[in-house]
């Protein structure tokens, strides 16, 4: 990848991030940006996600069917499945495509949002699993 589509990158995942981060009254959906192999089939490998601002408490978590949820882990942003709620209410979550959950936790304080449909250059396609949430703006 060449230093342009870093930069594109991470503008596309920090500009939405530092918006949730900095505004208490963040908007209710945004879009981020991402790229990558970790949820495949479920999300393309670079892909437009469209994220809702859903209660944290509310986030389903399942190994099967759990929420793919917008995250930061380790100041990076994260597109991953929430696997588990722990009984002190954060969130496990791993990628699809990835053999084991991720290292950090979310909660919160590094929660962003629900993915709820996604987008590819030249098309518009809206996620089987989990159910699409409905949103009311």
């Amino acid at each position: 990848m060449n230093h342009r589509a870093h930069f594109l990158r991470a503008v596309g995942i920090l500009v939405p991030f530092l918006a949730f981060a900095s505004n208490p009254e963040a908007p209710q959906r945004t879009c981020l940006f991402g790229s990558g192999r970790s949820m495949l089939p479920t999300l393309p490998t670079v892909c437009r996600v469209v994220v809702v601002r859903v209660p944290f408490a509310e986030v389903r978590a399942d190994a099967q069917d759990g929420d793919i949820i917008a995250t930061r882990l380790n100041g990076l942003g994260v597109t991953h499945r929430a696997v588990a709620r722990l009984p002190d209410g954060s969130l496990v979550t791993q990628g699809d495509n990835n053999g084991r959950a991720d290292a950090g936790l979310t909660t919160g304080l590094n929660y962003v949002g629900v993915v709820v449909g996604f987008e590819q250059p030249g098309t518009v396609g809206e996620l089987v699993a989990p159910a699409p949430r409905s949103v009311t703006e």
